[in-house]
């Protein structure tokens, strides 16, 4: 899809950030539906609205907060 922009987030995410606070998952359906079951503090999801609705779906098993950018052009960085 945008393997060099992916590649770009994870290293900057990797300098700046703790791995304890903040992490990239890049993959697919497999990688996706796996990570999903994991419980999080909230998550940044950027992509097509189908998966997004399953993100939302997963999330609120676990009553997370979501951020959805559905276009999948946009990567999300939050700075507060």
């Amino acid at each position: 899809l945008s393997p060099a922009t992916s590649a770009l987030i994870t290293q900057l995410v990797k300098e700046y950030f703790e791995p304890s606070a903040v992490g990239v998952v890049q993959g697919g359906v497999e990688e996706t539906t796996q990570v999903l079951k994991e419980r999080f503090d909230k998550i940044c999801y950027t992509g097509n609205g189908t998966v997004g609705k399953i993100v939302m779906a997963a999330a609120a098993k676990h009553l997370c907060p979501v951020l959805l950018e559905l276009g999948g052009k946009s990567p999300t960085y939050i700075d507060k």
